[in-house]
């Protein structure tokens, strides 16, 4: 088994799963040190609070994959700010604001200072749609 092999290493997996069975026989079966669920493809803020229990139930730290730069970003920091087996949260694909960047369909960003992420305030995940910005994506 890997993760018995490498004491050295943390191994961090779950990326690919999506729900709480796979992540339970994840845990089960590979014993990673740390998962790291996508809230956007594990069907939301409520499975990944599902996940975090079964994580903690058997003493695994969660710390969220992202894959996009915005809405995952705050969906995820909402996640580790409701669960007690919270990882460090690492995985930020982009925080480029340019003309093309994500973050113009948006009034707000997720704020990062001195390294730390804050939990975005507000209704839902905390961001507010550029509903203009939107209009000239589209066309």
């Amino acid at each position: 088994m890997v993760t018995a092999a490498l004491d050295q290493v943390e191994i961090i997996a779950g990326e690919m799963c999506y729900n709480r069975w796979q992540i339970n026989d994840l845990i089960r079966v590979g014993h990673p040190d740390i998962i790291n669920p996508d809230v956007c493809k594990a069907c939301g803020i409520t499975e990944m609070d599902r996940i975090a229990t079964i994580a903690q139930s058997h003493h695994v730290p969660l710390q969220p994959h992202n894959t996009a730069v915005t809405i995952c970003t705050a969906a995820s920091l909402h996640c580790l700010a409701a669960v007690t087996n919270a990882a460090a949260f690492l995985e930020c694909t982009s925080l480029d604001a340019g003309p093309e960047s994500p973050h113009r369909f948006f009034r707000n960003r997720v704020r990062i200072e001195n390294g730390v992420f804050h939990v975005p305030e507000g209704p839902g995940h905390g961001l507010e749609i550029n509903a203009e910005a939107v209009r000239a994506a589209v066309g």
